[in-house]
């Protein structure tokens, strides 16, 4: 349900197109979003025309604090609508996409501080000794390591949506609206096994994984995670320091990354090729194909091209002269 209402000029034009997008089936969050921002834009400026010059998108786009990529995406969604308003005989023009290069660094997890970060999470009590979520968010961290979903979609999961038996899960409340099945290892079977058993013996009947103990058969918020994680890391003497003014920090979906990372490691000692596995991983992860999504995943990982560098210099030694990479290194 959206909460802010459009006031422009072009309000109505914006309630229908939303209209025809949810007749469509297709999902409203991000369009929604983008042009309810267009809209804020033009009530802020006392816009009252009902056409959208080039460099009224061009300026709206200049307001936006966010990065060049996101930019592009909110100016993708833009011309659906622009294309929308041209079917209504209005003038709405689309300016060429911004550059933009992505210079977001996730934080990635040693070994170290994986195990270090488990061990927190299982001895950390927290403020509230009765408090559930000391005994759910531990479980829910292995689903989040052990399958490499987004925050929402770990919140989301119902028991009906967890299959023990074939060991799957199905992503209902996936990006995009989409929906995906989602092999996991037997670890996580028997320790989701562990979760329901536990459940049961305390009388629970709960729809969701991770049910909030606030009533309404709720599950628990994306910030009730994130400040019990804030606290596992602390717990762990993890600090959250950036070493770059682009680096993310370590947080909950920096696990997302480290899924991926640990995905190529997995396949490379099982002998398999990345290149034969890259479109099943971008399916397992809900990204449109590898090039749309998980190649942002394998370019943060310098781990990944330190190994692969490594292997291609084992290969490839002793073909060049040793005085031409002389001169090279000079």
């Amino acid at each position: 349900m959206m909460k802010y209402v459009p006031v422009s000029a072009l309000a109505p034009e914006i309630l229908e197109y939303l209209d025809v997008l949810k007749a469509e089936g297709k999902y409203m969050g991000k369009p929604q979003t983008v042009l309810c921002s267009l809209d804020s834009y033009l009530a802020k400026t006392c816009n009252t025309s009902r056409i959208l010059t080039e460099s009224d998108v061009i300026a709206w786009l200049g307001t936006l604090e966010v990065s060049g990529i996101t930019k592009r995406r909110y100016l993708s969604d833009y011309n659906g609508f622009a294309r929308h308003l041209r079917s209504l005989s209005l003038r709405a023009e689309s300016p060429d996409y911004p550059k933009a290069n992505s210079t977001y660094t996730p934080y990635l997890f040693s070994e170290d501080e994986l195990e270090r970060i488990f061990a927190a999470a299982d001895s950390l009590m927290g403020g509230d000794i009765n408090s559930r979520s000391k005994v759910l968010f531990p479980f829910l961290l292995r689903v989040y390591f052990g399958c490499g979903l987004r925050l929402m979609e770990g919140l989301s999961l119902k028991w009906r949506d967890v299959d023990l038996e074939c060991g799957v899960l199905t992503i209902r409340e996936a990006k995009g609206g989409k929906e995906r099945i989602v092999p996991i290892s037997k670890t996580l079977v028997d320790t989701l096994w562990v979760l329901r058993e536990l459940e049961e013996q305390l009388g629970l009947d709960s729809e969701w994984l991770f049910e909030s103990t606030r009533g309404n058969c709720v599950h628990y918020g994306d910030d009730a995670f994130q400040e019990w994680f804030a606290a596992v890391l602390l717990e762990a003497g993890i600090v959250y320091a950036k070493s770059d003014p682009n680096e993310r920090g370590p947080c909950v979906h920096c696990m997302r990354h480290v899924f991926v990372r640990e995905s190529y490691f997995k396949a490379e000692r099982e002998g398999r090729r990345f290149e034969d596995m890259e479109r099943f991983l971008s399916a397992y992860l809900g990204h449109e194909s590898f090039a749309n999504g998980t190649e942002r995943y394998m370019r943060s990982s310098h781990v990944v091209y330190k190994a692969s560098h490594k292997r291609v210099n084992e290969a490839i030694g002793g073909l060049f002269p040793k005085e031409w990479c002389k001169d090279e290194e000079e």
